[in-house]
């Protein structure tokens, strides 16, 4: 069985950017996909190391010489001055007597999904601030503390989930002032028919 022809039907059917690289990090062979995700071209990519697909560490490096497999880390990466975020999968390849000759990294890009995250972590975030005040206002309330501020800040991201949130706090916030206010009226009044 011809070995070059089985690497190259191995890479093509897999479908994530495969890159296949040497002991010495420089790259032997990647797909299609790896291609198109680094912007290159395979004559353009073989020969070169493997670092040079995109600025960001050189984790090839690190297996070789650790002989150790990293597996679906997250790392941020410039390819040609776009920065994306790949989870990365590095394989060593040992030889008969155990000794790293190279290896395979398989990279998958997550931008989508880590904007995402961090969308819903901010957003997260923002919420459990604006509960806690506004608890914190409805307890100083019950207890008849008519001093409250109730208002809440401004997002400081500006995507529509954040305004909405914003919008329902803020109409939560109003009727609170609004029955701050109309309690502190009523009592000006108790207090003035009381003197009376």
């Amino acid at each position: 069985l011809d070995t070059e022809l089985l690497l190259r039907n191995l890479l093509g059917g897999v479908d994530s950017p495969t890159v296949m690289f040497a002991a010495d990090g420089t790259i032997l062979r990647l797909n299609t996909a790896a291609c198109e995700l680094f912007e290159t071209t395979q004559s353009e990519a073989v020969g070169v190391p493997i670092a040079s697909l995109h600025v960001g560490s050189d984790r090839a490096t690190q297996v070789v010489a650790t002989g150790e497999r990293l597996s679906e880390f997250e790392e941020q990466v410039t390819v040609d001055t776009e920065q994306r975020t790949l989870s990365r999968t590095i394989i060593p390849f040992e030889d008969d007597d155990g000794a790293v000759v190279g290896g395979m990294e398989i990279a998958r890009d997550i931008t989508e999904l880590a904007a995402e995250r961090e969308k819903t972590g901010r957003l997260t975030a923002y919420q459990d601030t604006v509960m806690d005040d506004l608890k914190q206002n409805m307890d100083a309330f019950a207890e008849g503390d008519l001093t409250i501020d109730p208002t809440i800040p401004e997002p400081e991201a500006g995507f529509e989930e954040l305004q909405v949130v914003y919008d329902e706090y803020t109409e939560f916030n109003t009727a609170l002032s609004t029955a701050v206010e109309n309690f502190r009226t009523v009592m000006e009044r108790l207090t003035l028919l009381s003197d009376e």
